[in-house]
């Protein structure tokens, strides 16, 4: 099989190390100014097993930074590993006509990303995945690495999902468990993804407005805020999707999401906090256009809302809180 990543960050690499493992051909489309290190290889720690900080050496793969040599070869599966915001960009249209008639991977968490892309490749094309690991550039506070790499972790019970063709989806799946990697096949990965990162997104932001800060964030009013955004958010995705909320929204409060982060401080084998402020940080763009698609969608579908715009007036103030005047920027820009 062979496969182009587009994007060769905290997803791309890891996605591209197993399918490579798997046995799979596997390129990267990226920018050139990234040219150099993808030509010395790249560095993967896979904390889930006993040799966590043993640097894995990930080489042999091809590198590309330009669509005519995408249309220069043939290509079974092509990965979107950008973020939602990404998808914006002018060079969706030109990549997805370069690539003909290839089967296209998306893993944005946008609500309607994998409608709009379905309906730009047709959904016999499109296989829409949720991604079930941790991942970023280590190291990040006092970290044991022998030298600059991805960190990955793959919680338990918590595979990499993929919906869509049978035929593709089988193909994913079986490559990934092969190198290692949990995965499976779902029945529709798009509401799934939607109701995820209706959870996630407003802690995400509500965190933010805490300063990142877990203790801050623990039982405050901003948490109770977030809880009832996210509530509104579910409600949200169920009504675009035209299906019921889930039963387990009913765990959606501040009490319960509290215990959550202080289990998930002591579990997870890496710097949690630290790392979603770093994360979180980095895609502050993407996190920005699902509250505000939120919004959207609920003036569209006729959803009343009051906690989000609250939480992200929040954070909006927060943030002019913390900068020069010259220098803020509203969220509801």
């Amino acid at each position: 099989m062979r496969v182009l990543l587009v994007g060769a960050g905290a997803v791309g690499q890891v996605y591209g190390y197993y399918l490579q493992q798997a046995g799979w051909d596997v390129s990267f489309l990226v920018k050139e100014k990234y040219a150099m290190s993808m030509r010395k290889g790249l560095t993967l720690y896979t904390l889930n097993r006993g040799t966590a900080w043993v640097p894995r050496v990930f080489r042999g793969y091809s590198t590309l930074f330009h669509l005519s040599e995408v249309r220069k070869n043939r290509w079974d599966q092509v990965w979107l590993c950008v973020s939602s915001t990404a998808l914006d960009g002018e060079w969706l249209e030109p990549l997805l006509e370069a690539i003909g008639e290839t089967t296209l991977i998306s893993l944005q968490p946008g609500v309607d990303d994998q409608v709009r892309l379905a309906e730009a490749v047709g959904k016999e094309r499109l296989v829409s995945g949720l991604i079930g690991f941790l991942s970023y550039q280590a190291p990040i506070e006092s970290e044991p690495v022998e030298q600059v790499g991805m960190a990955v972790y793959c919680p338990p019970f918590v595979p990499s999902v993929f919906s869509g063709p049978k035929s593709p989806v089988s193909k994913i799946v079986r490559a990934l468990r092969k190198a290692g990697l949990p995965a499976r096949a779902h029945r529709n990965v798009s509401i799934q993804m939607a109701q995820g990162s209706a959870i996630l997104m407003p802690l995400v932001v509500g965190l933010e407005a805490s300063g990142w800060s877990f203790s801050r964030f623990r039982g405050s009013d901003t948490m109770a805020l977030a809880c009832d955004a996210a509530q509104e958010a579910q409600q949200i995705v169920a009504r675009f999707h035209g299906v019921r909320r889930p039963l387990w929204r009913i765990a959606i409060r501040s009490g319960v999401m509290g215990l959550v982060l202080r289990i998930a401080s002591r579990v997870v084998p890496l710097p949690f906090e630290t790392y979603l402020r770093v994360h979180f940080t980095k895609v502050g763009d993407q996190s920005r256009k699902l509250m505000q698609s939120y919004l959207r969608i609920a003036g569209e579908k006729g959803v009343a809302v009051d906690a989000i715009p609250r939480l992200v007036a929040e954070l909006d103030r927060v943030h002019l809180a913390g900068q020069p005047a010259d220098e803020a920027e509203s969220w509801e820009k």
